[in-house]
C-alpha cells in the first residue's frame, strides 16, 4: 500500500477516536458545516481531505489542527545544518 493511503488509513483512525471521545455521531458534525457522507469517506478513509475539512473538524473535537494530525504524519527528521 502506498504511503499516501497509510496516511488516509491513520488519519481515518484519528478522526473517528476524536468524534468517539467527544460522544459525537458523524451526524452531529453537521453543526460545524461537515455533512456526514464527508465525514464517512474520511473514516473509511476514501478519497484526500481538504484543508477547510480538516479546520472544521478540529473545532469540531476542540482541538488545532496540529493536535487533530498528530500520529498521522510521521515526525520529519531533524534538519542538518550547514
Amino acid at each position: 500500500m502506498d504511503r499516501l493511503s497509510s496516511h488516509q488509513r491513520r488519519l481515518a483512525t484519528r478522526v473517528r477516536q476524536l468524534r468517539k471521545a467527544c460522544g459525537m455521531r458523524q451526524e452531529d458534525l453537521e453543526d460545524f458545516g461537515l455533512h456526514w457522507k464527508t465525514v464517512q469517506a474520511i473514516e473509511y478513509a476514501r478519497g484526500d481531505v481538504k484543508l477547510s475539512t480538516l479546520v472544521k473538524l478540529a473545532r469540531a473535537f476542540d482541538v488545532t489542527v496540529a493536535e487533530l494530525l498528530r500520529g498521522v504524519l510521521p515526525d520529519r527528521p531533524a534538519r542538518r545544518r550547514r
